[in-house]
Protein backbone atom coordinates (compact mmCIF):
# COMPACT_ATOMS: atom_id res chain seq x y z
CA UNK A 1 0.00 0.00 0.00
CA UNK A 2 3.19 2.06 -0.20
CA UNK A 3 1.52 3.27 -3.62
CA UNK A 4 -1.46 5.32 -1.97
CA UNK A 5 -1.64 8.27 -0.30
CA UNK A 6 -4.32 9.99 1.27
CA UNK A 7 -4.88 13.89 0.70
CA UNK A 8 -7.91 16.34 0.32
CA UNK A 9 -10.74 15.25 -2.06
CA UNK A 10 -12.31 17.71 -4.01
CA UNK A 11 -15.63 15.51 -3.49
CA UNK A 12 -15.61 15.03 0.44
CA UNK A 13 -13.04 15.44 3.51
CA UNK A 14 -9.89 13.16 2.49
CA UNK A 15 -9.52 10.32 -0.31
CA UNK A 16 -7.50 7.76 -0.94
CA UNK A 17 -4.92 8.22 -3.82
CA UNK A 18 -2.56 6.39 -6.46
CA UNK A 19 0.97 7.59 -6.57
CA UNK A 20 1.04 5.46 -9.59
CA UNK A 21 -0.52 4.62 -12.62
CA UNK A 22 -3.15 1.28 -12.08
CA UNK A 23 -4.46 -1.06 -15.03
CA UNK A 24 -7.85 -2.30 -15.47
CA UNK A 25 -8.95 -5.42 -12.71
CA UNK A 26 -5.76 -4.71 -10.95
CA UNK A 27 -5.90 -5.34 -7.25
CA UNK A 28 -5.14 -2.46 -5.38
CA UNK A 29 -5.02 -3.47 -1.60
CA UNK A 30 -6.84 -5.92 0.35
CA UNK A 31 -9.26 -5.08 3.94
CA UNK A 32 -10.37 -7.07 6.51
CA UNK A 33 -11.85 -6.52 10.26
CA UNK A 34 -14.63 -7.91 12.51
CA UNK A 35 -17.58 -8.96 10.54
CA UNK A 36 -21.10 -8.17 11.28
CA UNK A 37 -24.02 -10.16 10.75
CA UNK A 38 -27.73 -8.50 10.99
CA UNK A 39 -30.83 -8.74 9.87
CA UNK A 40 -32.06 -5.78 7.85
CA UNK A 41 -34.36 -2.52 9.66
CA UNK A 42 -34.56 0.45 9.35
CA UNK A 43 -32.93 1.16 12.49
CA UNK A 44 -29.84 -0.83 11.11
CA UNK A 45 -29.74 0.51 8.51
CA UNK A 46 -28.34 3.62 10.17
CA UNK A 47 -25.32 2.06 11.76
CA UNK A 48 -22.21 1.67 10.91
CA UNK A 49 -21.18 4.83 8.24
CA UNK A 50 -17.52 2.88 7.70
CA UNK A 51 -18.89 -0.94 7.35
CA UNK A 52 -18.16 -1.92 4.19
CA UNK A 53 -20.99 -4.74 2.88
CA UNK A 54 -19.81 -7.99 2.15
CA UNK A 55 -22.60 -10.54 1.73
CA UNK A 56 -26.49 -10.63 2.46
CA UNK A 57 -26.83 -9.81 6.04
CA UNK A 58 -22.99 -9.11 6.46
CA UNK A 59 -20.69 -5.99 7.27
CA UNK A 60 -17.21 -5.52 7.85
CA UNK A 61 -15.83 -2.96 10.01
CA UNK A 62 -12.44 -2.09 8.55
CA UNK A 63 -9.55 -1.72 10.84
CA UNK A 64 -8.86 1.74 12.00
CA UNK A 65 -5.86 2.04 10.01
CA UNK A 66 -6.99 0.57 6.53
CA UNK A 67 -6.92 2.84 4.18
CA UNK A 68 -10.17 1.28 2.86
CA UNK A 69 -12.10 4.23 5.17
CA UNK A 70 -11.19 6.83 2.49
CA UNK A 71 -12.71 5.52 -0.40
CA UNK A 72 -14.85 8.12 -1.48
CA UNK A 73 -18.21 7.66 -3.20
CA UNK A 74 -18.66 7.90 -6.51
CA UNK A 75 -21.93 7.26 -8.79
CA UNK A 76 -18.84 6.82 -11.59
CA UNK A 77 -16.32 4.58 -9.66
CA UNK A 78 -12.85 3.33 -10.20
CA UNK A 79 -12.63 0.57 -7.83
CA UNK A 80 -14.99 -2.20 -6.67
CA UNK A 81 -15.00 -4.56 -4.04
CA UNK A 82 -14.09 -8.31 -4.96
CA UNK A 83 -15.40 -11.12 -3.01
CA UNK A 84 -12.18 -11.47 -1.18
CA UNK A 85 -12.42 -8.50 0.33
CA UNK A 86 -10.07 -6.86 -2.39
CA UNK A 87 -10.48 -3.06 -3.92
CA UNK A 88 -9.06 -4.54 -7.55
CA UNK A 89 -9.40 -1.52 -10.01
CA UNK A 90 -12.66 -1.12 -13.04
CA UNK A 91 -10.51 0.93 -15.21
CA UNK A 92 -7.13 2.69 -15.55
CA UNK A 93 -6.61 4.64 -13.15
CA UNK A 94 -3.75 7.43 -13.40
CA UNK A 95 -1.67 8.16 -10.84
CA UNK A 96 -2.68 11.01 -8.48
CA UNK A 97 -6.16 10.10 -8.97
CA UNK A 98 -8.83 9.94 -6.76
CA UNK A 99 -9.64 5.95 -6.10
CA UNK A 100 -13.88 5.89 -5.47
CA UNK A 101 -16.04 3.25 -4.87
CA UNK A 102 -20.16 3.07 -6.02
CA UNK A 103 -20.91 2.04 -2.23
CA UNK A 104 -24.28 0.53 -3.72
CA UNK A 105 -22.13 -2.29 -5.03
CA UNK A 106 -21.50 -2.46 -1.41
CA UNK A 107 -24.89 -2.73 0.03
CA UNK A 108 -28.13 -5.04 0.06
CA UNK A 109 -29.82 -3.23 3.12
CA UNK A 110 -32.85 -2.15 1.53
CA UNK A 111 -33.69 0.35 4.04
CA UNK A 112 -30.22 2.03 3.60
CA UNK A 113 -29.78 5.29 1.65
CA UNK A 114 -27.34 8.46 1.32
CA UNK A 115 -27.18 11.69 -0.31
CA UNK A 116 -24.78 11.70 -2.62
CA UNK A 117 -22.53 14.62 -3.73
CA UNK A 118 -20.12 13.19 -6.01
CA UNK A 119 -21.06 15.37 -8.83
CA UNK A 120 -20.49 12.79 -11.45
CA UNK A 121 -22.44 13.63 -15.24
CA UNK A 122 -24.36 10.50 -13.94
CA UNK A 123 -25.05 11.44 -10.31
CA UNK A 124 -27.87 9.58 -9.17
CA UNK A 125 -27.87 12.24 -6.21
CA UNK A 126 -29.72 9.56 -3.43
CA UNK A 127 -27.68 6.42 -2.97
CA UNK A 128 -29.67 2.96 -2.16
CA UNK A 129 -28.54 -0.33 -1.94
CA UNK A 130 -27.29 -2.95 -5.21
CA UNK A 131 -31.00 -3.98 -5.93
CA UNK A 132 -32.04 -0.19 -6.60
CA UNK A 133 -29.33 0.21 -9.32
CA UNK A 134 -30.58 0.29 -13.03
CA UNK A 135 -30.00 -3.10 -14.11
CA UNK A 136 -27.48 -1.55 -16.69
CA UNK A 137 -25.51 -0.74 -14.40
CA UNK A 138 -26.05 -3.72 -12.33
CA UNK A 139 -24.36 -5.50 -15.41
CA UNK A 140 -21.49 -3.09 -15.82
CA UNK A 141 -20.58 -4.33 -11.72
CA UNK A 142 -21.50 -7.85 -12.63
CA UNK A 143 -18.17 -8.72 -12.85
CA UNK A 144 -16.13 -7.21 -10.68
CA UNK A 145 -18.58 -8.02 -7.59
CA UNK A 146 -19.30 -10.81 -5.17
CA UNK A 147 -21.93 -13.41 -7.08
CA UNK A 148 -24.68 -12.38 -4.16
CA UNK A 149 -25.16 -8.64 -5.27
CA UNK A 150 -26.31 -9.80 -8.32
CA UNK A 151 -28.43 -13.16 -7.83
CA UNK A 152 -31.51 -11.80 -9.41
CA UNK A 153 -33.56 -14.85 -7.17
CA UNK A 154 -32.37 -13.01 -4.27
CA UNK A 155 -32.81 -9.97 -5.30
CA UNK A 156 -36.65 -9.97 -5.66
CA UNK A 157 -36.75 -10.59 -1.95
CA UNK A 158 -36.40 -6.73 -1.39
CA UNK A 159 -38.08 -5.62 -3.67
Amino acid sequence: MENLYISASPVAGKGLFTAIDIRPKQIVFRFDGEHIFHEYTPEFAVQGDNWIGVGDREWVVPQPESPVLYLNHSCSPNVFVNKHKEIMSWANIPAHSELFLDYSSTELDPFWSMKCNCNALNCRHVIRSFPHLPLVTQLQYRPYISRVYWDRERQRTFK
